[in-house]
């Protein structure tokens, strides 16, 4: 620590990303893809231009592609590098400290450590004995609300009509619904639809999980009018640039390429699926996902113990050393053939405990 950093960060406690421990391993511990996306993506990166002049700060060919795609306006829009770049826009635009906010106990950790950074009160609310959130703990709150739908870690996915009962019951404070795994099964309850009818609800989507882009760094925000243009302004006041033109010429040729998308978005439902059965069948109790991962548990081993087996066999899960859920795997789901390894790579740990059902796929 230098003598110069600010007193207010001291304390603060850094967000750990999953394990990048090399090509030799598989990592299911950060939900990408292990596929490349849009063969139209790679054209795109292939046959770059124009990088010598400065991008358009207000993405508006990126915006109104998005726009067409919600059947909203462009005003109702706004990029940028990562679903965590435009939260942390919504927090500095929306936020001040000492500002009441409320979120899962279990939940993407950037919360917390956001929150905390910069001095929110902030009110963590815990899971149900199921691991779910219910969105009527949150109801009538003094706090603004940030939840993920689909949950994470859980997957879990709420219905529409709950969360705009949320709405309703908290018409003075903003409500953000991170919906960064919404594709994979929960498109149908994606609150976008109510962005129109509420003025206090923001909905943030990423292109890093559905449309295999983690590295290309694209999300966004979707919200009335007037939010979406008290977020531009601050944006264009201290990072107008935030979005590089090759970010948005990526985001581009992704929306597209609809059939590499859809075939994607399909291939992983089959394989969470698969997996889903496998494990159960080797006596897990996994949680029933919408997401491009599932959480699992067993009970004749412990969280760690299956993290650190399946590690020392260059397979990466992520786990949360959390009192709630210390006992749970997140696995990210990928191809047939990586689950097939998967799959057997954990029922060779359990043989070793002398659990002797075995799976043969």
């Amino acid at each position: 620590m230098s003598t110069f950093l600010a007193k207010s960060f001291e304390t603060i406690v850094a967000y750990k990303p999953g394990e990048q421990l090399g090509d030799d391993y598989l990592k299911l511990n950060a939900n990408e893809s292990s596929q490349e996306p849009s063969p139209r993506v790679l054209e795109v990166l292939k046959n770059a231009q124009n990088l010598n002049y400065y991008n358009d700060p207000c993405q508006h060919k990126l915006r109104q592609k998005l726009a067409d795609l919600h059947s909203l306006d462009e005003t109702n829009i706004i990029v940028g590098t990562g679903a965590d770049d435009v939260l942390d826009l919504i927090f500095r635009t929306f936020f001040e400290r000492g500002d009441k906010i409320a979120f899962p106990k279990v939940t993407y950790p950037f919360y917390k450590g956001y929150a905390d950074t910069f001095g929110y009160d902030v009110l963590e609310v815990p899971l149900t004995k199921d691991l779910r959130v219910d969105l009527s703990d949150y109801e009538k709150l003094p706090h603004a609300v940030l939840v993920v739908n689909p949950d994470a870690p859980t997957g879990f996915l709420k219905p529409l009509s709950a969360i705009k009962k949320l709405l309703v019951s908290n018409p003075e404070r903003l409500v953000i619904v991170d919906e960064a795994y919404i594709d994979f099964g929960g498109a149908s309850q994606s609150a976008i639809s109510l962005v129109e009818e509420f003025s206090n609800l923001i909905v943030v989507r990423t292109f890093s999980k559905s449309r295999q882009l983690a590295g290309g760094r694209i999300g966004y925000a979707v919200a009335c009018k007037e939010l979406i243009k008290d977020m531009e302004d601050l944006k264009m006041a201290v990072n107008p640039f935030n979005v590089s033109l090759l970010q948005e010429e990526v985001a581009l040729a992704s929306l597209e390429d609809e059939f590499h998308f859809e075939r994607h978005v399909k291939e992983i439902i089959e394989n969470r699926d698969f997996l889903t059965s496998a494990l159960r069948i080797l006596g897990f109790k996994v949680l029933n996902s919408k997401t491009n991962f599932i959480y699992a548990s067993s009970p004749v081993i412990s969280g760690k113990e299956l993290y650190e087996k399946l590690r020392e066999r260059h397979i990466l899960v992520r786990r949360y050393d959390i009192a709630e859920v210390k006992d749970y795997v997140r696995i990210t789901i990928g191809t047939k053939q990586e689950m097939h390894r998967l799959v057997s790579e954990v029922d060779a740990i359990l043989k070793e405990k002398d659990h002797v059902k075995s799976v043969n796929f």
